[in-house]
């Protein structure tokens, strides 16, 4: 209802339902001009025809006929120049804050009229096509505070008793609220029945468990508190029933009770998961004047900012002001629509901004600016002039990009945890609730629905809008529909007026605000995975490294692109949901396929010069880069990365998807292609990444048949490591074949190593330990991971530990409990050498804390890794309990440790188990075990350290 129909016994014929949209849309926005875009984007939505302005000009002419000059013509547009008294929503505001300078009797008067100004739910008869849901939403909102102000009279004034029913209906239409909530437990306590005011606590706090998981807020349970203790202040004495027919309102210490008019509307639904980001938010706030809740679109920044008001406002007794900036078209208009929240009126002329100061200049209150960002200019400029003031109100904004003053402090709005029993899922469970009150889950479902929550970012708003998606989709074919997000999570066909916007909507609105230049990077980042460089970008981009720099800084500053530092080098990387928009804008425009190809280009030539540590924090780029080659047939450009990551990402134990790689490309190969033996040499790289044995002994068995000689070295060189315990005269032989197949340079002398490193494991385990030394020491300095190790454990055979654990010092690992396979194996070999060491020393200390740190940290590993761990860590515990005279069970341990993969520590374990008299029974044990076999002996560990302790 538009006019105030007490002036009239009938309404005028304002015409049929569009006519209708463009008056709704003018008082909406009383005193702000509308042009004929954006009332033709309310009336026909997105399907407007092309004659849309045209019959927004008829629609507002045919009203200024009924209506009169009320709608004045602006060179912007149109704007409703009444009265506000003119229209209900204003007079209904206008009586509100007209209430705070008035208390009990008198305040319940003046609210009791605001409330019957309403006549049904706001502009009901108007389908906006959701032009007015933000208007519709504070509306309801505001309803609702004058509500419980009115309530909060009639409490002060003693009519206590008579207020218990009407608050228990609204309780039933909002069972959420909990300012209704401590109305009734006041009202009952206030006429004498505090078992029942005790009990709608208990009902409040059960329904807040059950449907949504948290507790109540701080307040309700220190008003519970209260009445448990019977405080006085609670009730009501003759004396201040009487002051509050007539006293003006003054802020006192907050009770449920106090008076607090504000513009804040209620959102429909509670806030959940954010009781941390509230506290920190209001903590920050005790101390600054200006906050701004920065973020993505889709973080739930306005729902937060609202909590922090309401529980700021109950806390203060201070009034808080909500300004929906979303509705603002121009910079222009901040002051004013801040201005008409805040009731400022017009006296003469003036500077509209100096007005409003000189409004605020004695007022404590906060107010809060929400959607900033696309009129950051002016609300930096609002601020900056507030805080120069001396005032005491104070300023929360919401915005995708920070206000950049002086004075300011930025609260980055963090995405939910997607954990099992975080934040996300609780969300995601209550808003499934909300729209099918069967759904129910259990720990299965909890995980899948944690994974949904990790895919889509944490985001409140995707998490919502998938909630709601499970009328029609279980969460487990949510997840398996969301690489394409923008449409699963796209609202179905039902009609809402509080309907959310679209994922891909808020997107848009955020991109909009971009300049070219932003907007050219963001979208071409899209083609990244992970984590990514300023230098990456400025090579797909194609522009300096200096202005990818810039742009990127702009981008993180606008809350879309995140920035992370990892050991001195800064990295960046898109939320999915933001990568995926970025993606599917390149894909919608054409330009996907070219800047893949870029992507590709930059990758291959930047690959050599990559250090090793980013290339494990650049793996999912390297990986998206040879994932695109094989879509469109650039085998050989696939190859290259592929064996260039082979070579790098040997050492690491996360490169199982790297390898299936392989087997994609492979399946894609003709049988005849020259490319399969390229292919071969880094199959075998990644295969001893992962410690998979079975795929690294049948593709050593398949290179050492290739043409290529490099190839052919490498399969030869490994059949010959993973043979030389089972048959050493079969190593031997693969040794003549790999000699006879000729090598070059760099590749020869790698030959020679392998080749000498293999000769002195047979010596090893021979026992011939100096034969050994000769051949290893020359390649102390080579590079082979496991030299040193072999050097120092032939040291420690032939009695010279002191030196052996000098050698074992070089190679001591800086982090026991590193990713990479063979620097596990490595680490192990040290422990065990130098425990071992340190016990032919007579230091047992040293050496139990040498074995007993390895073997904890290797009981809990994880991947393929722990075989080595477990079974080297075996070793050197049987040494230990040996050395206590517990020959039982170090044989027990030693013989549980039959199955390693280093000849080195083959050659420690039948030297303890010699010590302990098993020495023939352990290589027995050790020679039947497969070459390609992959045993773990971590519930051997578990068990043996369980003794230990024990």
């Amino acid at each position: 209802m538009f006019w105030d129909r007490s002036r009239s016994r009938r309404s005028p014929n304002i015409g049929g339902p569009k006519q209708r949209t463009v008056l709704a849309m003018l008082v909406s926005r009383a005193g702000q001009p509308l042009n004929a875009d954006a009332i033709a984007q309310a009336v026909y939505g997105e399907d407007a025809p092309a004659t849309a302005r045209r019959a927004v000009q008829t629609y507002v002419s045919s009203l200024r006929s009924v209506v009169g000059d009320v709608i004045g013509k602006e060179a912007g547009g149109w704007s409703l120049v009444a009265d506000r008294d003119a229209v209900d929503a204003s007079r209904f505001e206008d009586l509100y804050g007209s209430a705070r300078d008035l208390r009990g009797e008198a305040a319940s008067e003046v609210l009791a009229e605001a409330l019957g100004l309403w006549r049904g739910d706001p502009y009901s008869d108007v389908e906006a096509h959701g032009a007015l849901d933000g208007e519709i939403a504070r509306l309801a909102g505001l309803r609702i505070s004058v509500r419980q102000a009115r309530i909060d009279a009639d409490l002060e004034s003693g009519l206590a008793g008579d207020l218990i029913g009407e608050i228990e209906a609204l309780l039933a239409e909002h069972p959420y609220q909990e300012r209704f909530r401590a109305q009734h437990i006041l009202a009952l306590y206030r006429a004498g029945r505090q078992s029942e005011a005790l009990r709608s606590y208990q009902q409040m706090r059960e329904l807040l468990l059950d449907e949504l998981g948290v507790d109540p807020s701080p307040d309700l349970q220190g008003l519970e508190r209260r009445i448990l203790e019977q405080d006085d202040s609670l009730l009501l004495t003759p004396e201040r029933t009487a002051d509050s027919r007539s006293a003006p309102i003054t802020p006192a210490s907050p009770t449920p009770a106090s008076l607090t008019p504000s513009t804040l509307p209620v959102p429909a639904t509670p806030l959940l998961g954010r009781e941390e980001e509230i506290r920190r938010v209001r903590e920050l706030m005790s101390t600054h004047r200006l906050v701004t809740l920065a973020g993505v679109g889709g973080l739930g920044k306005t729902h937060l900012a609202l909590e922090v008001a309401d529980r700021e406002q109950t806390a203060t007794g201070h009034a808080a002001h909500f300004v929906d900036l979303s509705v603002v078209s121009t910079g222009n208009d901040v002051v004013s629509a801040v201005s008409d929240v805040l009731h400022v009126r017009e006296r003469g002329g003036g500077d509209p901004l100096r007005r409003l100061l000189a409004h605020m200049a004695d007022k404590r209150a906060l107010v809060v600016l929400d959607n900033c960002e696309h009129v950051i200019d002016a609300c930096a400029e609002l601020a900056e002039a507030a805080l120069a003031e001396r005032g005491e109100w104070r300023v929360l904004a919401t915005s995708r990009e920070v206000l950049d003053v002086a004075g300011e402090q930025v609260f980055p709005v963090p995405s939910l945890s997607a954990g099992g029993d975080g934040a996300a899922v609780g969300l995601f469970e209550a808003r499934a609730r909300e729209v099918n009150p069967d759904f129910g889950c259990n720990d299965a479902d909890r995980a899948v629905i944690a994974e949904l929550c990790e895919r889509l970012d944490g985001m409140p708003l995707a998490i919502e809008l998938a909630a709601a998606r499970t009328m029609v989709m279980s969460p487990t074919e949510i997840l398996a529909r969301i690489d394409d997000r923008f449409r699963t999570l796209a609202p179905g066909r039902r009609r809402s007026r509080n309907r959310r916007p679209t994922l891909e909507a808020t997107l848009d609105w955020s991109y909009d605000l971009l300049d070219p230049d932003e907007q050219h990077v963001l979208t071409v980042s899209g083609v990244f995975r992970g984590r990514f460089d300023a230098s990456a970008v400025a090579g797909v981009v194609q522009i300096d490294e200096y202005a990818a720099t810039e742009l990127l800084d702009s981008l993180i500053a606008k809350s879309l692109v995140v920035s992370e530092g990892d050991g001195g080098v800064t990295g960046f990387r898109l939320l999915e949901t933001v990568r995926a928009y970025a993606e599917g804008h390149l894909r919608r425009t054409g330009k996907l396929d070219a800047v893949r190809d870029r992507h590709l280009e930059y990758h291959v030539q930047a690959i050599g010069d990559l250090v090793d540590q980013q290339w494990h924090s650049l793996k999912p780029n390297i990986e998206a880069a040879i994932d695109w080659p094989v879509v469109c047939g650039h085998h050989s450009d696939a190859i290259e990365l592929l064996t260039a990551a082979g070579s790098a990402w040997h050492e690491h134990s996360t490169v199982q998807s790297t390898l299936d790689r392989v087997d994609v490309l492979a399946s894609a190969l003709t049988p005849d292609s020259p490319l399969r033996e390229r292919l071969l040499s880094a199959e075998l790289q990644l295969a001893l990444g992962v410690s998979d044995w079975e795929r690294v002994l049948s593709t050593s068995r398949e290179a050492s048949k290739s043409t290529d000689p490099e190839v052919r070295i490498n399969g030869l060189l490994m059949l010959a490591n993973m043979t030389v315990i089972k048959d050493p005269g079969e190593a031997i032989q693969l040794l003549d074949a790999a000699r006879a197949t000729g090598a070059d340079g760099d590749y020869h002398n790698h030959l020679i190593v392998g080749a000498d490193k293999v000769r002195a494991d047979i010596h090893m385990l021979a026992g011939e330990f100096e034969a050994a030394l000769a051949l290893l020491r020359p390649h102390t300095d080579a590079g082979w991971l496991l030299v040193k190790p072999s050097i120092a454990a032939a040291l420690l055979m032939t009695g010279r530990p002191s030196e052996a654990l000098d050698i074992a010092a070089s190679f001591a690992p800086t982090d026991i409990s590193a990713e990479s396979t063979l620097e596990v194996g490595v680490a192990d070999c040290y422990s065990a050498i130098s425990g071992l060491c340190q016990l032919a020393l007579g230091r047992r200390e040293l050496a139990e804390s040498d074995i007993v740190a390895k073997a904890r940290s290797a009981a809990h590993g994880q991947g393929r890794q722990v075989e080595l761990a477990a079974n080297s860590s075996l070793i050197g515990l049987a040494a230990l309990v040996n050395d206590d005279g517990d020959s039982v069970w170090a044989t027990e341990m030693i013989l549980a440790a039959e199955d390693q993969k280093f000849v080195v520590l083959f050659v420690l374990a039948r030297i303890v188990a010699e010590q302990v008299g098993v020495r023939e029974e352990m290589v027995r044990r050790q020679r039947a075990v497969p070459i390609d076999a992959a045993r773990d002996a971590t519930n051997s560990l578990l068990e043996a350290l369980a003794r230990w302790d024990a």
